[in-house]
Order: C-alpha cells, then structure tokens, then sequence
C-alpha cells in the first residue's frame, strides 16, 4: 500500500491582487467587495487593519479602506482602489 500523501496546502493570496482576483472568481462585483471590507470592519477592525497592512499596502491606501468601509469620504489621494 502507498504511503499517504502530505495534504498540499493551499498558496496563500500574498497580495491584493491576488485577492480581488480570488474574490472575482468567487463571483464577487465590486459592491460585493465593498460590503466585505465594511463586515470586516464593523466586526474587527483592528484585524481588518492588520490584514490590509499584511497585503504590503501603503498607510494611505489602508486609510482610504478602511474610511470607506466606515462610509467616510477618503481624504485626496488615500482612495480604495
């Protein structure tokens, strides 16, 4: 009898890229996306906060998430996307 297999884990998504292109092929649009952000958000910020860091993006852009995920308006130049 063959030895089992190691499970193979999965490649974790390492950028936002790669999660925005996880979360299309998922079926999610762009209003979905944002309810995301805004569920995160509203139910761990901190966590939110860490994970948008973690994808590498500049303070600014976590800034400009994490408002609109609040509903503020993102100061010039901090915009989600």
């Amino acid at each position: 009898m063959p030895a089992p297999q190691p499970r193979r884990r999965p490649t974790p998504c390492r950028s936002k890229a790669d999660w925005v292109a996880l979360l299309q092929r998922a079926g999610f649009d762009e209003a979905e996306m944002q309810r995301w952000h805004q569920e995160f958000e509203q139910q761990d910020p901190a966590g939110h906060g860490r994970f948008l860091r973690a994808l590498g993006l500049p303070a600014s852009q976590v800034l400009g998430i994490r408002r609109a995920a609040r509903g503020q308006a993102a100061p010039p130049g901090t915009a989600p996307r």
